[in-house]
């Protein structure tokens, strides 16, 4: 069906142009208008305000010809699907109105224009957590299985819109085994970088052995040298060599 929209101009808060809507309607649709505001509900109209050259333009889009997917655009879409997480987007009423590719192949059907409660009934998930975070309108957590068997990290988060009221629930799911793998990584990665630490405590050991020994009379430069010549040399060498002296001697 196509769309039915209307639109109005106001300058100086005065109405100056407007569409074939009654003027009570349209005052009325006014009335709800804040400065600044650019988007707003009244009288069962979708409000968009824009700055023109004739004034403010306000944008009318009856809420029964408005489907949800009108918020998407082909770049949401495209970032939305480049995520590596399932991402499901409902309405109020538990009616799932986006879906991207990932979350498909996580959840083995795809479920846009479907309804959360129906899609348990059927058996397509064990649990809906877009209608735990409609009961409690807060973020909820929870493990949940799907088609595959497999286990997910699920996470709901309520959207409000400017007058506090729900009007949509984000789901973002995490495939468990990736966490996983990703967790083992993280812990190869923590062994390698204490095998690092170790390497260089030890080395900053020999550095401070080293620097321990000062001497600054030649005297003691030359005793220095002459033990770490000594050090270098067999210890077995050393010792033939002093019985040999006592031998001649003898």
């Amino acid at each position: 069906m196509q769309k039915t929209e209307h639109f109005f101009y106001v300058q100086d808060n005065q109405i100056k142009f407007s569409s074939n809507l009654p003027m009570e309607k349209i005052e009325k649709i006014f009335v709800h208008y804040e400065k600044g505001k650019q988007f707003y509900t009244a009288e069962d109209f979708h409000v968009h305000v824009l700055p023109s050259q004739n004034g403010m333009l306000f944008c009318l889009m009856p809420i029964q010809q408005y489907t949800d997917l009108d918020i998407f655009n082909p770049l949401s879409i495209k970032l939305l699907n480049s995520i590596s997480d399932g991402i499901t987007i409902s309405d109020k009423h538990g009616k799932i109105i986006f879906q991207n590719d990932i979350d498909i192949e996580i959840v083995g059907i795809n479920c846009v224009n479907r309804y959360a409660k129906d899609l348990i009934a059927e058996g397509a998930m064990s649990d809906s957590l877009t209608l735990k975070v409609l009961k409690s309108k807060e973020d909820v957590t929870i493990f949940q299985s799907f088609l595959n068997n497999k286990c997910f990290l699920v996470t709901g988060k309520p959207i409000f819109d400017e007058a506090g009221e729900l009007q949509y629930v984000l789901i973002i799911t995490r495939d468990m085994s990736r966490l996983k793998s990703l967790e083992e990584e993280v812990k190869k990665l923590e062994i390698q970088n204490e095998k690092f630490k170790q390497k260089i405590r030890e080395l900053n050991e020999l550095e401070r052995k080293k620097v321990n020994i000062i001497a600054t009379s030649p005297v003691m430069q030359n005793v220095l040298k002459r033990m770490l010549r000594v050090a270098e040399v067999d210890s077995t060498v050393l010792v033939n060599q002093v019985s040999e002296k006592r031998k001649q001697q003898s």
